[in-house]
């Protein structure tokens, strides 16, 4: 594919200035933009070879952690099911080649998880936690997961979890002062209120795109309207929907990536058109979806929590479809050990709730409606 110029949020990564509508807008957590730039150096404009070789490094390591956790915990044949449940998600491959930032999340979702389940290593785990928040924003889910972990332990410890409170506020406290320094805004982010305000967009408007309702958001905020905050009642009739985006049938590249950027692309994106690579593009991930929920009922708490809480986050907030990409290889590893723990000891419970859960998901997805990323092209 080779995308030949940076798309969307891509200009910002890898902008030495900050533009100035960015001032208060989309201002992000500012570790991830600071790793692009910083590799940019590797790599001459207009392909950045440097950044993307960063992001496709980040995705073979994700793979090969998820691969290797699993093969530690329930044997070889678990490692090759996770790395198989990664290959499976040709999206992955897609968006490994652009400099977004949901391939370093999902690396450093992994990693979190595999501390989070070892529980020796509190601090560690808060460290992590406090990167993915320097990555974006969701990252201070992981943060709170991190300094409530130590209080609900078998041996709880106060200092523990007051240890690891200081790191994720001290991360806090560094990301608004670079922020501050770098944007004159004194914030560790500001795209947290920028998509609750698409929110409410959505809530008054519920058959506006992605697209359309970024772009609405965007223009009454540089119009100086009020952020209209959307109520509880609001939040929970949207996340049928974006739970559908999240885990349904991809969206993002063949909606708006593929069919807006046609210039940006070498003449094989034609290949993720249409035929199998274009099915394995849009329902390889619901497949691991499917197997994710089918195991859930054998995956132990710790990555279980750490699915759920960034599942909901995304769910009661603004959802893309290449969000899960920070959700993939924590899934991809419960896959494996779920499914050789669950033929190792077969047992009817797990089993059939398992079963349950599998045909609940496809259930919905057949059955919910699908929030389009972008109108077709015509």
């Amino acid at each position: 594919l080779r995308p030949a110029r940076p798309v969307g949020d891509e200009v910002e990564y890898l902008a030495t200035h900050p533009s100035p509508h960015e001032r208060g807008l989309w201002v992000r957590v500012p570790l991830y933009g600071l790793l692009i730039r910083a590799t940019r150096r590797l790599g001459a404009a207009p392909d950045f070879a440097g950044p993307r070789a960063a992001v496709g490094l980040m995705s073979a390591l994700s793979v090969g952690l998820a691969a290797a956790w699993a093969d530690a915990q329930a044997g070889s044949t678990a490692g090759w099911i996770a790395a198989a449940a990664m290959l499976l998600c040709l999206e992955r491959g897609v968006l490994a080649l652009h400099l977004w930032s949901d391939i370093a999340m999902g690396l450093l979702v992994l990693a979190f998880a595999i501390l989070l389940h070892r529980a020796d290593a509190p601090i560690a785990t808060a460290m992590v936690a406090a990167l993915a928040l320097g990555v974006r924003a969701e990252g201070a889910v992981l943060c709170l997961i991190a300094a409530l972990a130590p209080l609900l332990a078998p041996d709880p410890s106060v200092t523990d979890a007051a240890l690891c409170a200081v790191v994720g506020v001290a991360a806090l406290c560094l990301y608004t002062a670079m922020n501050g320094l770098r944007h004159g805004v004194w914030r560790a982010d500001t795209t947290l209120a920028f998509n609750i305000r698409v929110a409410g967009v959505e809530q008054a408007d519920a058959g506006l795109t992605v697209q359309e309702a970024m772009a609405m958001a965007m223009r009454r905020h540089m119009a100086g309207d009020p952020a209209d905050a959307p109520g509880w009642p609001g939040i929970a009739r949207r996340i049928p929907v974006r739970f559908r985006q999240l885990a349904g049938p991809e969206t993002f590249v063949s909606q708006n990536l593929l069919p807006g950027n046609h210039p940006r692309y070498a003449a094989h994106r034609s290949l993720l058109a249409a035929g199998p690579a274009a099915g394995l593009l849009r329902h390889g991930f619901p497949v691991v979806a499917a197997l994710t929920f089918a195991v859930l009922p054998v995956t132990p708490l710790p990555p279980l929590a750490t699915l759920a809480a960034l599942a909901a986050t995304y769910c009661g907030l603004q959802c893309r479809s290449r969000y899960r990409m920070a959700l993939l290889p924590l899934m991809a590893a419960m896959i494996g050990m779920g499914i050789v723990r669950t033929f190792e000891t077969p047992q009817a419970l797990p089993i059939l709730s398992g079963a349950a859960l599998a045909a609940g998901y496809v259930v919905a997805m057949i059955r919910l409606p699908e929030r389009r990323e972008s109108r077709p092209v015509q």
